[in-house]
């Protein structure tokens, strides 16, 4: 491994690399990845490789290298199901969404599991207790915890201090000899206050193997604007939008911005939501990368800012600029062209009450309570209430902020009630709506008022959850026969959502796994157990305490 890959451990020292493990890829299926490193995601960039397993669950997922199982978690959400591993030079690799563990871990983790009684788990087994070789088979591919769809999730993180998620091309590169796929370009006017102007789209053509702008030269209403690139790139053979390694902004000549994705901090993924246009991603879905940061945009992966990478065109006079987009192959697409202030600045959006980036912001009223703290936005924005009286809840409805604002840190909220009826005090939240969606938030009651937090603004209401949880059987019903090892159950909440669960076989505690993106629990009969009838009892409770106990009475 050359020392030149050093660049993928920001601060490592290169004689550290004479440690670094040959890894191999985690399946032994050809290559085909649905995700790639520094993806843009929901709230995160996607930190690993994505593995398809052409829509299959059990396929062998293999160590990477030699090391040790240092840790195994199994989660409703999240990773779901996964393993792990430490190897020499302080690497780890993990291996996520997985269906099963190989039977020594699996034989672990479900001791584990009756002895605690529960199905979510973490466990840190001591560092001799697992060695596993190159090769070895950890565990079979899946779908669990919050998984779209069968696939691995694989990851080679620097474990140095805490775990780094790493780029792992230079480890496990994929051929790629396409070159990144510009397809607009965004001028992003840049004012002072919290009332901004609209942004310009420029559209993109390419001739004769270069990019060109539409026209060749780009006239800015605004004296100072940052970028935006919308970009794509593939690798060879793979349909799905891999993201983008490398971009880098010119004026004159000179870097004003780059940005690689050698290497994420998981505190830091929320900061996505600065880096992209993200009304433009909420809405549709697109991704637009701005070259440039926001005042309140504090990731590492931006490795050369010059003003933050915004462009002062106050002297109206022509500046070339190029921008580039590289993945990590070292395919790279350029865009040139010419750009100018006019020297007439469009009109700002109207201001009304300022949220600043970097200092608290509160409103009060009769029933409305907001506190947000610094750094909860990445730029000062517009901020607004709007209320809307709703008969049929226990409080009008309350549009908080803009939707296309994002959100770094969480806002406290307070509704006092329209209304209380005693009988359902304890079982009223806050709920937030989203386009037609409910999403009921932990909430708190102090002195007739009911808090909550978010970390999104949008419309909350406060409604009441007096429905218990709804218990379905899917393959078995009352005093059948039951001719497999598992039962299946659907466990539906209507609002505030399941919060805990459990089984019993016979009065004895049985394991029984819970799968929310789907609304299934599965609980998994021994082939010891003896023929003749048998009783299966199902608690389940909701976020406010409805609580459903589900029996079912059938044969072995």
């Amino acid at each position: 491994m050359k020392c030149l890959l050093g660049i993928f451990l920001i601060g490592a020292a290169c004689s550290s690399w004479a440690q670094v493990p040959v890894f191999r890829n985690p399946l032994d299926t050809p290559v085909q990845l649905s995700s790639n490193f520094g993806e843009v995601r929901t709230d995160h960039f996607h930190t690993g490789y994505d593995y398809r397993t052409n829509g299959k669950r059990g396929l062998p997922v293999y160590a990477a290298a030699d090391g040790y199982v240092s840790r195994i978690k199994v989660s409703a959400t999240g990773y779901g199901k996964v393993v792990y591993l430490i190897h020499p030079g302080n690497f780890m690799t993990v291996y996520a969404h997985l269906d099963s563990f190989n039977s020594a871990l699996g034989a672990y983790v479900r001791a584990e599991q009756y002895r605690r009684q529960s199905f979510e788990i973490e466990l840190f087994p001591e560092p001799n207790r697992f060695y596993v070789r190159q090769g070895q088979t950890i565990g079979y591919s899946g779908n669990s915890g919050s998984s779209s769809g069968p696939h691995l999730h694989f990851e080679i993180r620097d474990a140095s201090g805490e775990s780094f998620p790493l780029n792992p091309y230079p480890f496990l590169p994929v051929p790629d000899t396409v070159t990144p796929v510009l397809s607009k370009l965004i001028l992003y006017p840049q004012r002072q206050g919290c009332a901004q102007a609209k942004s310009t789209p420029v559209p993109l053509r390419k001739r004769h193997g270069n990019w060109q702008t539409i026209p060749d030269s780009v006239v800015s209403n605004d004296p100072v604007i940052g970028l935006g690139i919308q970009v794509k790139d593939f690798f060879n053979g793979m349909q799905a939008d891999q993201g983008i390694y490398r971009l880098t902004a010119e004026m004159d000549d000179r870097v004003v911005f780059e940005l690689r994705f050698d290497r994420l901090v998981f505190g830091n993924g929320r900061y996505v939501n600065a880096h992209i246009d993200y009304a433009a991603f909420s809405n549709d879905g697109q991704v637009i990368h701005k070259l440039y940061r926001e005042p309140g945009d504090h990731n590492t992966i931006y490795t050369q800012l010059v003003d933050d990478g915004y462009l002062d065109l106050g002297d109206q006079q022509w500046h070339r600029v190029v921008v580039r987009a590289a993945d990590a192959a070292g395919n790279e697409a350029v865009l040139a062209f010419h750009l100018r202030y006019s020297g007439t600045s469009s009109p700002a959006a109207e201001n009304n009450s300022c949220l600043r980036h970097d200092a608290p912001f509160s409103y009060n009223d009769d029933s409305l309570r907001i506190l947000i703290p610094s750094g909860a936005v990445y730029r000062n924005s517009i901020f607004r209430t709007v209320k809307q009286p709703r008969r049929s809840a226990f409080s009008a409805y309350y549009q908080i902020g803009l939707a296309e604002v994002p959100l770094h840190r969480e806002m406290d909220i307070a509704i006092l009630p329209s209304r209380i009826l005693p009988t359902q005090w304890e079982k009223m939240v806050i709920v937030r709506l989203n386009n037609g969606q409910k999403r009921a938030l932990p909430t708190q009651k102090q002195d007739q008022w009911l808090k909550a937090s978010s970390r999104s603004f949008g419309t909350f209401v406060i409604l009441a959850d007096t429905s218990a949880p709804r218990i379905v059987p899917l393959n078995v019903r009352p005093y059948q026969r039951l001719t497999g090892r598992y039962i299946h159950l659907e466990g539906i909440d209507d609002l505030t959502g399941i919060s805990s669960y459990a089984a019993y076989l016979n009065d004895e505690w049985i394991l029984m796994e819970y799968d929310p993106k789907i609304d299934r629990f599965t609980v998994v009969i021994d082939q010891m157990l003896p023929e003749g009838p048998h009783r299966l009892r199902v608690q389940v409770a909701d976020a406010v305490g409805n609580q459903t106990i589900y029996e079912l009475a059938f044969l072995k």
